[in-house]
């Protein structure tokens, strides 16, 4: 309770304007409820089409099941032509139809924790226990850190789906979650479209970074942290500058002919335009105009730090290459370590050295992007089913939970 009045404190007008349209949601809610039996309705970022909820939601109507799916997503967002489609199966994220079919839902289903029509609201009814039954986490990427915020305390989450074995045991282990609130797959929602290939007309190698907390926009950890308030003055910025500009990494992309895609994580899009390439062979991608999915499935191969993203890559037997040049200061400020190390990762080789991280990449492409059979091994031991049935195998699982 001590939590929620201190989110009071930080109330806005939409907030206010939130709790209103419950208010007004109610009845409709229940006319709804008495019509329709079985509403499922995902969401992601209130401007997002492109992660777990959104596969998810393409295989509620595009196949034949027992449920009726909707999917909010802003009016304006640049991904609403995605599910344009879909008609009246879209609704406006925010609007007066989003809260009547939120109260009304049996599932709730999305990829990130505050999947109500308004944050404080979804946050004030998660922490009163109000919709948790009804709420299912899918996730945006496989956990291998220990997420405190996700700690059972603190979501109250119903169902929180987990993927491939590790993964799983490990949630259930450290997160404080009861058996019967995990549901265990074979791999993400997303994963089923990794194999759909529509390349671009050049090739190319994806560079994406994760976030850093210290580096929000405002924050005044970032002072403490870096010693500076100026992005650009920070070592994250330094670091990742340095390497896509190095002459060394110029002359390999134009040996191979590809192109590097600097893609920050949504977290650091704020900073998109701090970053540019002194080379015609480097694309800036921010996320309204590329579409990071597409980005992923055709890329040749990865460089990131510690993004989940990485296991994308070992999904698709792609080579991944880590720098982690500030290991010591992520681990004191950001994320907690969980099952995997970063500095000894099963799945690929970790680089502090810039000049290491560039003598991978050269290895790899001498290599024709060829992954060690040790590295295979071990992906195939984590994700033991590789197909595209994983949206089929959750909704069998969702729907017999709910409805069995």
């Amino acid at each position: 309770m001590e939590r929620i009045r201190q989110k009071l404190f930080l109330v806005k007008y939409q907030d206010f304007v939130g709790f209103i349209m419950v208010i007004l949601a109610v009845i409709p809610a229940v006319v709804l409820k008495l019509r329709d039996k079985k509403i499922w309705l995902l969401c992601e970022r209130s401007d997002e089409a492109r992660d777990n909820a959104y596969a998810f939601f393409r295989y509620l109507q595009e196949n034949k099941v027992e449920t009726e799916a909707y999917y909010a997503i802003e009016k304006n967002s640049s991904d609403s032509h995605k599910i344009k489609a879909y008609g009246s199966h879209v609704i406006n994220f925010g609007s007066l139809k989003h809260y009547v079919y939120w109260l009304a839902c049996d599932a709730n289903i999305s990829s990130v924790k505050n999947s109500g029509p308004n944050n404080l609201i979804g946050y004030a009814f998660r922490k009163l226990n109000l919709m948790n039954k009804k709420q299912i986490f899918l996730q945006h990427g496989i956990i291998f850190n220990d997420l405190k915020w996700l700690h059972y305390d603190q979501t109250k989450i119903g169902t929180f789906v987990s993927n491939a074995g590790p993964e799983y045991q490990f949630i259930k282990d450290r997160f404080g979650y009861p058996e019967r609130n995990l549901i265990k797959t074979s791999g993400q929602c997303r994963y089923d479209d990794l194999f759909t290939k529509d390349p671009y007309d050049f090739n190319y190698l994806l560079v994406m970074p994760t976030w850093r907390k210290w580096l929000k926009p405002g924050d005044p950890d970032m002072k403490i942290v870096e010693e500076t308030t100026t992005f650009s003055q920070t070592q994250y910025y330094r670091k990742w500058m340095g390497l896509i500009n190095d002459s060394r990494v110029h002359d390999i992309l134009r040996q191979y002919n590809l192109k590097l895609v600097f893609y920050p994580h949504p977290t650091m899009q704020e900073y998109v335009e701090y970053f540019n390439g002194e080379t015609n062979n480097f694309i800036l991608a921010d996320s309204k105009n590329w579409d990071i999915q597409r980005l992923i499935r055709n890329a040749q191969m990865l460089l990131t730090d510690y993004s989940s993203v990485y296991f994308d890559f070992v999904y698709q037997e792609k080579p991944v290459i880590s720098y982690q040049f500030d290991l010591d200061k992520f681990h004191q400020n950001h994320y907690s370590p969980g099952y995997l190390p970063y500095d000894n990762n099963p799945f690929f080789k970790s680089s502090v050295d810039e000049k290491a991280v560039i003598d991978e990449l050269s290895n790899y492409l001498s290599n024709e992007c060829q992954v060690s059979d040790r590295y295979v091994a071990t992906a195939n031991k984590f994700f033991p089913i590789k197909d595209q049935q994983n949206r089929q195998r959750l909704y069998q699982q969702l729907y017999q939970r709910l409805y069995k």
